[in-house]
């Protein structure tokens, strides 16, 4: 991922400050850290699955016939471009 350094600090400290995860030193690489979602952390995760997923489902029951095959031929060709991507 290319996300700016100070950016992803400054994401990392206020889900620490929300709650949502814990940091940890690395035990084999004292220079990093590693990241733990906390019980309220799991709980926001599946609250955000959950609507995400309503969401979609309500965009998707609008689709007629012929974009629901769109969407899913477009799906086929995302997947195996991250497949490949994957690979690499």
């Amino acid at each position: 991922m290319n996300i700016d350094k100070s950016y992803l600090s400054r994401i990392i400290k206020s889900h620490e400050k929300s709650g949502y995860i814990i940091r940890k030193a690395s035990a084999t690489d004292l220079r990093s850290f590693e990241l733990y979602l906390t019980l309220q952390g799991e709980s926001a995760v599946k609250e955000f699955i959950r609507k995400s997923n309503q969401e979609i489902a309500e965009i998707i029951k609008s689709l007629d016939c012929k974009e629901c095959t769109e969407l899913i031929t477009a799906y086929d060709v995302i997947t195996k471009i991250l497949e490949k991507c994957d690979e690499n």
